[in-house]
């Protein structure tokens, strides 16, 4: 694998995410720790440029649509 591989990104994003969030802001406390996980996966889909960011496929299999994700989202990228 490289680094540019889209995998690689998304796990060390991934990672980063949890690490930085553990430290940091109360904020994320209040959301659900499966609602925050969806929503790092599609921050992180939305910063390797995958479209939809939010497919169908990810909604069925996660339970949350994309207004669901929409608040944590943009916490997440602000």
């Amino acid at each position: 694998m490289q680094l540019s591989d889209p995998t690689v990104v998304t796990s060390v994003y991934q990672c980063h995410v949890t690490r930085t969030l553990c430290i940091s802001d109360i904020d994320y406390k209040r959301y659900r720790p499966s609602l925050l996980s969806a929503a790092i996966v599609a921050v992180t889909r939305s910063l390797i440029e995958l479209t939809p960011v939010w497919p169908t496929r990810l909604c069925q299999l996660t339970g949350y649509n994309a207004y669901q994700l929409e608040e944590p989202f943009h916490q997440l990228i602000k």
